[in-house]
């Protein structure tokens, strides 16, 4: 394989590796309807596969990857050490193994954009570009989803008993594209819309226009915690940035073109009259949540983990909650909808409190980052670590509705994490250089003199 084949892999196979988490769900919903429904399938594990490659450079490419990436890599595995060995005496092996490369394989995604050796605002476009034209497909595919549900999807939602994604007919899904869930389509849409606003210019119409069927497709998944986290992420980044004033013209723009897609479409379509009032009424349960049975639901979850962390202060071990379970379970899944009490419960006191001094430490990474751009805060990077910084604070409110740290959501934390760690790297060993170069334009200046 030549140099040149060797260059491109190294560059574009994050795009494989975001692909295939992508659109494996997909894949596995298509064979299943020719085949028949299983609980379990290879095609979960095509993601984390895709990824694995990464570790032949880790060790090459470890230094790259920035001192506190590293710290926040180590406090993670260390989070997660202990309880995976609970989970593998507990007698769930499979799950528990499972369990902990969701959780450990979005790590290595920094490690193919450290290879790529490229300049940091370059690196930032390709990797939210890859993401927005992969969230214009799903979402595209979604709203097809919406109108005339395919075959293979109503197969799949008919057999998941999953009452909460509506009834496979046209106008009765919460959608989920290509996706496995229709939390986690909208969460990867809200953190991607995120992630581009830098590239929101008046150059880039393209993605102008791709704003428009991800904001209908995050609109029709009515995940009001998704909504919630795009408001929060947005109103961080429009305050952090210096071009909010231009990007707040583009969303308009592309929300003008959104109304005129969608009201087109709701006009031509027979049995639509319902959504926008469908749309709105779960936007006025915003205000009644806690009057909901979901609401009621979830405190029952929270009782529950809480009684099952005081007494297991240990942890249950991974695989004990969550997708993982199923797979040590004979189908069965302990779920929690709120991502701090599963780890709590399969961390134990001390695995917890090491997942939370990682999320703070990276929020803090991206904060102090964002903070050192500021002396140039017209730069393409400050606008950059202005979305670092929202996708953190995003994931942190994320998290009390589901899991958002693994598997593909888990991507956006270890990009935003590069992102801040790479560019104080960078700033200290430039302030480095301008230090030690002082000492010298001085005794030029005095030579000169003499």
């Amino acid at each position: 394989m030549g140099r040149r084949a060797i260059s491109f892999l190294r560059r574009w196979y994050f795009a494989f590796a975001l692909g295939a988490f992508v659109f494996s769900p997909e894949i596995r919903r298509i064979v299943d309807w020719q085949t028949s429904f299983h609980k379990l399938s290879p095609f979960s594990v095509l993601p984390i596969a895709a990824m694995l490659p990464a570790l032949l450079l880790l060790f090459a490419e470890w230094k790259a990857l920035g001192p506190l990436y590293r710290l926040v890599s180590k406090i993670w595995l260390g989070a997660f050490a202990a309880a995976l060995l609970i989970g593998l005496f507990a007698g769930s092996p499979v799950a528990a193994g499972y369990d902990v490369l969701l959780f450990a394989t979005p790590m290595l995604f920094a490690v193919f954009l450290a290879s790529a050796n490229e300049d940091l605002a370059v690196l930032y476009g390709r990797v939210a570009g890859t993401m927005l034209c992969l969230a214009f497909i799903a979402s595209a595919y979604a709203i097809y989803q919406y109108i005339s549900p395919p075959p293979w999807d109503a197969y799949w939602v008919r057999n998941a008993d999953i009452p909460s994604v509506g009834v496979a007919e046209p106008f009765g899904l919460r959608v989920f594209g290509t996706l496995n869930a229709y939390a986690t389509f909208a969460h990867y849409t809200a953190l991607t819309l995120i992630v581009n606003l830098p590239r929101l210019r008046a150059r880039n119409w393209a993605s102008v226009v791709a704003y428009v069927p991800c904001g209908i497709a995050l609109l029709l998944s009515i995940d009001r915690s998704a909504w919630l986290a795009f408001a929060a992420g947005l109103i961080v980044y429009l305050i952090a940035a210096a071009d909010r004033r231009s990007t707040l013209v583009r969303l308009a723009l592309a929300g003008a073109m959104g109304i005129v897609l969608a009201g087109t479409l709701l006009s031509s379509l027979k049995g639509s009259g319902d959504v926008v009032s469908r749309i709105a009424e779960r936007f006025a349960t915003l205000a009644a949540i806690g009057e909901e049975d979901s609401f009621a639901d979830r405190e029952a979850q929270t009782a529950r983990a809480l009684r099952e962390a005081v007494d297991e202060p240990l942890g249950q071990g991974l695989g004990s909650v969550g997708t993982a379970a199923i797979a040590g379970s004979a189908g069965f899944a302990n779920t929690l909808d709120n991502g701090y009490f599963a780890r709590f419960v399969e961390l134990g006191v001390v695995g917890f409190a090491a997942y939370l001094a990682a999320l703070g430490a990276a929020l803090f990474a991206a904060a102090r980052a964002y903070w050192i751009s500021l002396r140039e805060p017209r730069s393409a990077v400050s606008s950059i670590l202005a979305a670092a910084l929202a996708v953190q604070v995003m994931m942190l409110f994320m998290d009390l509705s589901t899991d958002t740290h693994n598997a593909l959501l888990g991507l956006f934390f270890w990009l935003s994490l590069y992102i801040a760690s790479r560019y104080q790297t960078e700033a200290f060993e430039v302030a480095a250089r301008r230090t030690s170069a002082f000492p010298r334009r001085v005794a030029l200046r005095l030579g000169a003199q003499a």
